[in-house]
């Protein structure tokens, strides 16, 4: 279910629910009730479960600290392209193109760059991806 999560990040309604009825599902095996009265919603609090939605815009924030950290061979500059000097958040945010597609809109760049831009800055500016993931960890990231 998260395999490629980073980059295929579903925005329809509809996509969306068809990956929560999975989870919905696999929390009814986990918990071995199968009552239709039960709430799959209580079950997944009660293990402690994030929305998948919420896993994939963790991992979408990480794989952007990787590419703009140079910790993978994905030339950063060629995609994130940082606000110029006196803008709200210089230094550690990223302008986000103009688009008039939706492809174009929710592709991995686009959302990415929209979800690094709400980050805290000191989450953007963590000096390890040890300390970026601690964040996350600790909830402030997604």
């Amino acid at each position: 279910m998260e395999y490629a999560g980073t980059v295929w990040d579903p925005h329809t309604a509809t996509n969306i629910n068809q990956l929560e009825a999975v989870r919905r599902q696999a929390a009814r095996l986990v918990k071995g009730d199968y009552r239709t009265t039960s709430s799959t919603t209580a079950m997944m609090a009660d293990l402690g479960w994030p929305t998948l939605q919420h896993r994939r815009s963790n991992a979408k924030l990480v794989m952007v600290y990787r590419i703009t950290h140079n910790l993978i061979a994905i030339p950063a500059a060629q995609y994130f392209h940082p606000l110029t000097l006196g803008g709200h958040g210089y230094g550690y945010r990223f302008h986000v193109p103009f688009c008039r597609t939706d492809t174009m809109k929710f592709s991995f760049i686009l959302s990415a760059i929209r979800l690094w831009n709400q980050l805290p800055e000191h989450l953007a500016k963590a000096v390890s991806l040890e300390a970026f993931k601690r964040g996350q960890v600790m909830g402030e990231l997604g």
